[in-house]
């Protein structure tokens, strides 16, 4: 690999994420781990949070609804594997 080109790619091959699409998954992961939650405090601000511009714009780039995890994790991986699809083209 060339120092200029985007490590991304070897990313990709391994199967790995890069930070941003770790930071996110962990992020949705923590906030599904929330719903099922027996702290009243945590669900208000949970609820509160779940109407915000980040949330709603974190879900729609990774086409998640929160209430199933199994798919969390398979969307981020597949949103970033578009992205670096789209930098090969």
């Amino acid at each position: 690999m060339q120092l200029w080109e985007s490590v991304k790619e070897l990313q990709f091959v391994r199967g790995r994420l890069d930070f941003i699409h770790i930071y996110s998954l962990k992020q949705l992961m923590f906030l599904y781990k929330l719903t099922g939650i027996n702290n009243n405090c945590l669900k208000v601000c949970l609820r509160v949070y779940r109407r915000s511009s980040e949330f709603i714009t974190m879900c729609s780039e990774f086409d998640i609804d929160l209430c199933y995890c199994g798919v969390i994790k398979s969307h981020v991986f597949s949103h970033f594997y578009a992205v670096v699809d789209s930098r090969r083209q």
